[in-house]
């Protein structure tokens, strides 16, 4: 392979995508509201991620509950670092509220899952 040419500055990429990792449980947070159509309370959030694991309906425990504020409280920080992306969900009501939602860029990435079919 004598006849390849490596142009200065281009490198080809892993496959792998460097910026923009979400956490896996974000991931799942974000799965839980695109289900409950873009707003739930962190409660409703924190059992269907309990559910989702078990394969079946159950209420989320302690530990996983905390685990999941943590997590969404984490993503939300304003003071996070700025090559961080921009957040998938937030707080429609404000801060104190224990209402979660889709942030508006998260809500354009999912708005065809977001809307209920209306019958004729």
């Amino acid at each position: 392979m004598d006849n390849v040419i490596a142009y200065p500055g281009l490198t080809r990429s892993s496959g792998r995508r460097r910026g923009g990792k979400v956490d896996p449980l974000i991931a799942e947070i974000v799965d839980g509201l695109v289900h409950f159509r873009g707003q739930a309370h962190r409660d409703l959030v924190c059992d269907f991620i309990a559910s989702r694991r078990a394969g079946r309906p159950v209420k989320a425990s302690a530990g996983l509950r905390a685990e999941v504020i943590a997590a969404f409280q984490s993503h939300i920080d304003p003071i996070a670092p700025a090559r961080r992306p921009r957040p998938l969900i937030g707080l429609p009501f404000g801060p104190g509220s224990h209402r979660w939602g889709l942030s508006p860029e998260g809500a354009r990435l999912f708005e065809g899952q977001l809307s209920v079919t209306r019958w004729a």
